[in-house]
């Protein structure tokens, strides 16, 4: 009886550590793909942030490109300025000007002076 008991006892020990193994080993296993999951979000959220990096810095050269078109080229506005017989103008005055007499305002000063 004692051999068996002992047989027993052995059988006993042997499951327990098999069944001990087996869930480490399925723990184990969970761990490891959590942890490739883990690496895999990683990665993508590192890749997404590279692409908003991009994206922003797209939108703002093209947002400096627009600027820089917007500035008036001076160069071109006093080329048409001297082109018109050297005279300045306005879209009040015209290419002519204004006459003196038209510059008093009921004193003996040009306005301005």
């Amino acid at each position: 009886m004692a051999y068996l008991a002992s047989t027993w006892a052995a059988i006993a020990t042997i499951t327990a550590a098999t069944a001990t193994s087996t869930v480490s080993a399925v723990e184990g296993n969970k761990a490891g793909r959590r942890a490739t999951r883990s690496r895999k979000d990683s990665k993508e959220a590192q890749t997404d942030a590279e692409a908003r990096q991009a994206s922003t810095q797209r939108t703002e050269r093209q947002r400096i490109a627009e600027t820089r078109k917007k500035k008036p080229d001076a160069s071109a506005l006093l080329s048409e300025q001297q082109d018109s017989a050297g005279l300045g103008s306005t879209i009040l005055s015209g290419s002519g000007g204004v006459a003196s007499n038209q510059l008093r305002v009921g004193r003996s000063t040009l306005l301005g002076e």
